[in-house]
């Protein structure tokens, strides 16, 4: 009879008296409790504790590694950038009636590993002498929610101008870091 069968047997003659003497007739005659030496008993001693110690080791690494990913999520903020569009420049005469400007502008979030982009719009393009000067700017807020406080905002932005057939383009950019959390950009026509 192997070490297990016997270290089984024990373990239930001791929770049920009645197993030795049903079980295993021939065993229970020859094995009583008075013939288990302190070795076997050890030997069972030893199994059980390592069990639990096994048991609680595990369930002690799961529960660390869920606190770990729960301390490490990172907290989610949320970005404004106000945008003005105005002009500096006197677009009054003659020469400008049929000059139009267009503006797209783009909003990328830069993270480690990619570049997503998070808004868009397309502004239709417009006479030049209907831009206002810089007090009364054409303004919007543009919101940027659910980002997290280590990602970088860029904000690009495309003039198209549109003079008589003839088309110009003008590109821009400006960065919101993480340290911000409010932009400004300010597109001179």
């Amino acid at each position: 009879m192997t070490f297990m069968k016997i270290a089984v047997f024990v373990a239930f003659s001791a929770v049920f008296p009645a197993f030795a003497a049903f079980a295993h007739p021939g065993v229970a005659q020859r094995i009583s409790f008075a013939a288990v030496n302190k070795y076997t008993t050890l030997n069972i001693f030893l199994y059980e504790k390592a069990f639990i110690i096994t048991v609680a080791v595990t369930t002690a690494i799961l529960f660390s590694s869920c606190a770990t990913r729960q301390a490490t999520a990172e907290k989610t903020v949320s970005k404004t950038i106000n945008m003005a569009v105005f002009t500096d420049n006197n677009y009054t005469p003659k020469i400008y009636d049929a000059a139009t400007a267009g503006l797209t502008v783009t909003v990328k979030k830069v993270s480690s590993n990619k570049n997503e982009v998070v808004w868009e719009k397309s502004f239709p393009a417009l006479a030049l002498k209907f831009f206002p000067g810089a007090v009364n700017a054409f303004k919007e807020a543009i919101q940027i929610p659910a980002l997290l406080e280590k990602d970088i905002l860029q904000v690009s932005y495309t003039l198209t101008y549109n003079a008589g057939g003839n088309i110009m383009q003008m590109q821009g950019d400006e960065v919101v870091t993480p340290k911000e959390s409010k932009g400004q950009l300010e597109i001179n026509i």
